[in-house]
């Protein structure tokens, strides 16, 4: 009976706790800043919009599609399409009212900027496991459907991929043709209101980490949960169907208990002891829910899944980190020039993919040993319980990355201000290192299990990669990738092109514009930036979704297992190196310009802003995608396995 109240509880209390943390966000503003920030709300609802209705027009040709051969998969696809959306404008909109408050908050002191910024992300790293686990388990109850929850999955999962790679598209775009323009040919500084693309470049932040990352992380957590339910081959309302809700609620409590009584009067300190503490509680909670189970291997299951996570936190800092060894090195390389420094970031971003996957591999052996496909199973959702705090800090990034750059534009000249928002960015743009290279890794750790999921679905006992058409098919796997990546940085670089021509039009024809005698026109670069994004991220998606159906479809079930092989192995891989060599190249561009290796302005940091601009589409669009585009294809092969094959 515990194991059935639990869940409900928690969920009501999760539920109250975000609604408190709205309310102390809501702060009185000065109209100058409050005016900015309305621009980039009204940029991100427009763009969001549009995408939207991009996403409901494939969405109901794809329904009518599954609905011929099976309603109940159709009926959970349309469900976890338009619930996902919801919840990229949900992270959308949190961040959007937050990132002006968090400006305003830096007037008072450093202490109101980070909880403003912080209370935020808790907010959506709380409502957005939050309902994706309460309508996991609002189906289980109602249907008892397992089609459903696969639909769901499919549904949310198209909709996350729609969301990343367009918002990637966008912030890129924005951001490379803002920095070409404005801080390398007419060197003014980032986030200057001379500049005619830096609102497009502030939405971007919202529509591509906020909205992208919110949903990439919802339908994650449907994995996870989803993964558990076939592994343990049971759709039944049994004490073990409620380990994950009782799972992924813990953690959001646990998370809103770090967020409130952590002490936050030292930003950098604070965020480092909240990992602390949410870790332990979160360990403990999963003792207790062990506990109940009377089984302390689901306690070793789960608490491995977290510590592999914790690992590759550290893995991803020591090569991507602000001072790490690569990002010096990499800086140092800009001295001779933008190739060697692109060569040096590239190279420390291929390195860094081998002892990031040691950690996952003795996770999956650890936790296989002890309970079988289940324990693998409790270990992804082990790993999946820390998202709460994960989502918490990837929310916080662009906030305070926007509080900045709202600070620039409204002409914020108090010093303390200044350094506290100056502090919050750095504090932003490591924990944006953190939770993309995190959700990679759990997009590897999901796509995985998804995989085993298919095989068992499709009646596969093993998959022989000596068969011809298997070979075949994990041939092709690995090459899917590659093809999805070069059509998204292409996207990025042709709608940058465009945001490039437009800033310099203005500023040639605008007079008094560069002297700030004249107001850019903000919305032409927004417009530019939206429809091109919204057009490009079309081919990519078709690719990603199509040929895994080709292939089910003509070479068979067994050939699919296969594929679903190599383009697992293949895209976690590629998208962890483009995302820690982007990252390299970003922090090694901030090295410079604090002071080292000459400095703002010198030669060495006008090759590391190329070097950046390189690693821009790689970080932010091509790389998180491609994790979402993994899930998509196993999900879709599981689809298929319940439709055809």
């Amino acid at each position: 009976m515990i194991q059935t109240l639990i869940p409900f509880l928690i969920a009501a209390d999760c539920l109250g706790l975000a609604v408190f943390l709205i309310r102390v966000l809501k702060k009185r503003v000065e109209k100058r800043i409050e005016e900015i920030g309305n621009y980039i709300k009204e940029g991100a609802k427009a763009f969001l919009a549009k995408e939207f209705f991009g996403i409901l027009i494939a969405g109901i040709i794809i329904f009518v599609i599954i609905a011929i051969f099976k309603l109940s998969i159709a009926i959970g696809f349309i469900v976890g399409l338009l619930t996902s959306f919801l919840l990229t404008y949900a992270g959308m909109r949190i961040a959007t009212e937050a990132n002006y408050r968090t400006t305003q908050a830096s007037l008072e002191s450093a202490e109101e900027a980070t909880k403003t910024s912080m209370f935020a992300g808790a907010v959506a790293g709380s409502l957005i496991p939050l309902l994706s686990a309460c309508l996991t388990l609002a189906i289980l109850l109602l249907t008892r459907n397992l089609d459903i929850i696969v639909g769901f999955g499919f549904g949310s999962c198209l909709s996350a991929l729609f969301a990343q790679l367009g918002g990637g598209i966008y912030t890129k775009a924005a951001d490379v043709g803002a920095d070409l323009v404005g801080k390398v040919e007419k060197g003014i500084p980032e986030d200057d209101p001379r500049n005619p693309a830096v609102i497009a470049d502030l939405v971007g932040d919202n529509v591509g980490d906020c909205a992208g990352r919110a949903a990439d992380i919802f339908e994650s957590i449907n994995y996870g949960i989803l993964t558990i339910l076939i592994l343990s081959s049971t759709i039944a309302l049994s004490n073990i169907s409620y380990l994950p809700f009782l799972s992924i609620f813990g953690a959001i409590l646990m998370n809103i208990i770090t967020i409130g009584i952590n002490d936050w009067r030292r930003p950098k300190k604070g965020l480092i002891t909240a990992f602390i503490i949410f870790s332990i509680l979160l360990a403990g909670w999963f003792f207790f829910i062990s506990s109940i189970y009377k089984d302390i291997k689901i306690f070793y299951c789960l608490t491995t899944g977290l510590i592999a996570s914790i690992i590759l936190f550290f893995i991803v800092n020591y090569y991507s980190g602000e001072r790490s060894k690569s990002v010096v090195k990499t800086a140092k390389a800009a001295q001779w020039g933008a190739a060697i420094n692109i060569m040096s970031g590239f190279s420390e971003g291929l390195e860094s993919y081998f002892p990031a996957v040691i950690p996952m591999t003795i996770a999956i052996i650890l936790s296989h040993h002890w309970l079988d496909f289940w324990g693998t199973a409790l270990m992804l959702l082990g790993a999946l319980s820390a998202s709460p705090l994960i989502m918490s800090a990837d929310i916080f990034g662009p906030i305070v990355d926007n509080a900045d750059g709202i600070a620039e534009m409204a002409g914020i000249k108090e010093e303390k201000a200044k350094e506290t928002l100056d502090i919050l960015d750095s504090m932003g743009n490591m924990t944006k290192a953190l939770t993309k290279g995190y959700a990679i890794c759990i997009a590897l750790l999901a796509a995985t299990l998804l995989m085993l999921s298919y095989i068992q679905e499709a009646g596969l006992r093993i998959v022989n990669l000596v068969e011809p058409k298997a070979v075949v098919g994990a041939i092709i796997g690995a090459s899917v990738p590659f093809i999805f990546s070069g059509f998204a940085i292409r996207a990025v670089a042709k709608t940058a092109g465009k945001v490039v021509e437009e800033v310099r039009r203005q500023f040639k024809e605008i007079e008094g514009l560069l002297e700030g005698k004249a107001k850019p026109q903000y919305g032409k670069c927004v417009g530019i930036v939206t429809s091109s994004a919204l057009k490009e991220m079309g081919p990519p998606v078709a690719i990603g979704a199509i040929i895994p159906i080709i292939i089910g479809l003509l070479l068979g079930k067994e050939a699919l297992g296969a594929y679903l092989i190599g383009a697992t192995g293949a895209g976690s891989g590629l998208a962890f190196i483009m995302f820690v060599a982007g990252a390299i190249l970003d922090n090694a561009k901030k090295y410079i310009k604090i002071g080292h290796f000459g400095g703002k302005g010198s030669e060495a940091h006008k090759a590391s802003i190329v070097g950046d601009t390189f690693g821009d589409p790689l970080k932010d669009t091509a790389g998180p995608s491609l994790g979402i585009l993994i899930k998509l294809q196993n999900i879709l092969a599981l689809v298929l396995a319940s439709l055809t094959l």
